[in-house]
């Protein structure tokens, strides 16, 4: 079975992760081995897009690249590949030398007279132990006999294998330990007391930033499926948000993001709905359902949307679980939203 579709939460959340201001030359700076930072500069790393990637390629992929320079001031670019994986593939190797000639093909066809170097890292969480080949030679038969060495492709890759780290082996920024940290132990029995040094993390961040990354982190983890309590979540917030705990656990978002996720949110708007027969729990119940449709059909939604969306009387939201059917971006639900909303008057519940 192939690992690491592109709709899987763990990607979703780490290429979140990378994608925020500065979170990947923290990384790049951090976890490159160190022969291979004495010879970049990673303090300003290029994101680039997956055009590289075929349709087949593309099924299986869930990268990051970057164009980062090297020190000596050359114009050639080196890339720098990540590849998250939350499994164990034995073809890894494979899966990367791939995509690397899709990049090399690429530059061929502009033009140009020399290929760029690439490095491929592997960035690694899971459970188990990574005990697959690092290097395409470790998938050839006969690989190691003296007489077939020369014919056999030599390309390896760098492993970063995060469930290795201790918490104190995890380097950088505010905001990377805490994205690292989570991955580190959404695994793991760990997870309930390692939430405050996490939510610790999250409160130095700026403020408008703490709201939004609280939500961020604890919509990937019920949309896991870890085990952890609701009533763990806040003790850990209070704790370590302190002031700031109380009004962001009642937020209608934060709420409701755990709720929907989890599928609590729906089960209870459907016992509210019955057992009241109230408006309020057919459409909390309507809301849930919205949020896991667009979430699926544009990918994860930005808090100014989801709080609009909350404010939706029954009606709007019952049109929009139709319209979203067509929504192709986040573009086209945005618009969708700010049109309703205009001609919506205020829910009074």
């Amino acid at each position: 079975m192939v690992e690491g579709h592109l709709e899987n939460p763990h990607d979703r959340f780490f290429k979140d992760l990378l994608g925020r201001p500065g979170v990947a030359a923290d990384f790049l700076a951090n976890y490159l081995p160190p022969e291979l930072l004495a010879h970049l500069d990673v303090t300003d790393p290029e994101a680039l897009s997956g055009t590289f990637v075929d349709d087949d390629l593309r099924e299986h992929l869930s990268d990051a690249l970057f164009r980062v320079r090297d020190r000596t001031g050359a114009a050639a670019l080196v890339y720098v590949l990540l590849e998250h994986k939350s499994t164990p593939w034995p073809w890894t190797p494979l899966q990367l030398l791939r995509y690397v000639v899709a990049i090399w093909e690429q530059a061929r066809r502009e033009g140009h007279t020399s290929l760029p170097v690439i490095i491929p890292v592997v960035f690694y969480h899971g459970q188990t132990r990574w005990n697959v080949a690092t290097d395409v030679a470790g998938l050839v038969a006969h690989h190691d006999e003296p007489v077939l060495r020369a014919w056999t492709p030599s390309f390896r890759y760098w492993l970063c294998d995060l469930s290795r780290f201790s918490p104190e082996v995890i380097k950088g920024g505010a905001l990377l330990r805490a994205g690292l940290s989570v991955l580190r132990y959404v695994f793991t029995d760990e997870l309930p007391e390692r939430l405050r040094e996490i939510f610790q993390l999250i409160a130095l961040l700026e403020q408008q930033s703490v709201t939004e990354y609280l939500g961020t982190v604890l919509r990937y983890l019920a949309a896991t499926g870890t085990p952890l309590r609701w009533q763990t979540v806040k003790t850990a917030a209070r704790e370590a948000l302190k002031e700031q705990a109380e009004a962001l656990m009642k937020a209608p978002f934060v709420t409701e993001i755990w709720q929907e996720a989890l599928g609590q949110g729906l089960e209870q708007g459907r016992e509210q709905g019955h057992a009241q027969g109230s408006e309020h729990g057919k459409r909390l119940e309507a809301l849930h359902i919205v949020l896991r449709q667009l979430r699926r059909r544009v990918g994860p939604l930005p808090h100014e949307l989801e709080s609009t969306l909350t404010t939706f009387p029954l009606e709007t939201l019952e049109a929009l679980s139709e319209a979203l059917l067509d929504f192709q971006t986040q573009e086209e639900a945005l618009a969708w939203v700010q049109q309703a909303q205009r001609q919506t008057p205020p829910r009074t519940e």
